[in-house]
């Protein structure tokens, strides 16, 4: 009797534009909404300067404050929360984190069925 074999590959990593593109896929978020997110979901805390150099904007802190705005409107529904480190920055907390990996792994089930759908709320 042979003994059974297991899997002991792990998937490969995704690269930043995979990754991007799944987090844009899953949450219908816009381009700098998803570099956003990835900059989140990698480092838990990010400060305004951070996230600007993400995004390559030069622009206000005003702007990264209204792209945080749109974001947060899109992710709540799916219980999701962005928080705000007052004056420093920006966070998401470990459930948060581990619900997007939980709804992009979903989210990657069904586009590789071949029907791509947005997770559920």
């Amino acid at each position: 009797m042979s003994e059974p074999t297991f899997c002991t590959e792990a998937a490969p990593p995704l690269d930043e534009t995979e990754a991007l593109a799944a987090i844009s896929l899953a949450f219908g978020l816009r381009h700098n909404e998803a570099q956003v997110l990835l900059s989140l979901m990698t480092h838990g805390f990010r400060t305004l300067e951070q996230l600007r150099a993400v995004t390559n904007h030069s622009a206000e802190t005003s702007t990264i404050s209204v792209t945080i705005h749109t974001m947060r409107k899109k992710l709540k529904p799916r219980g999701i929360e962005v928080v705000n480190v007052a004056k420093l920055g920006y966070a998401l907390r470990k459930e948060s984190r581990d619900r997007i990996r939980r709804l992009l792994a979903k989210n990657d089930d069904v586009l590789t069925s071949g029907t791509a759908v947005r997770a559920p709320p």
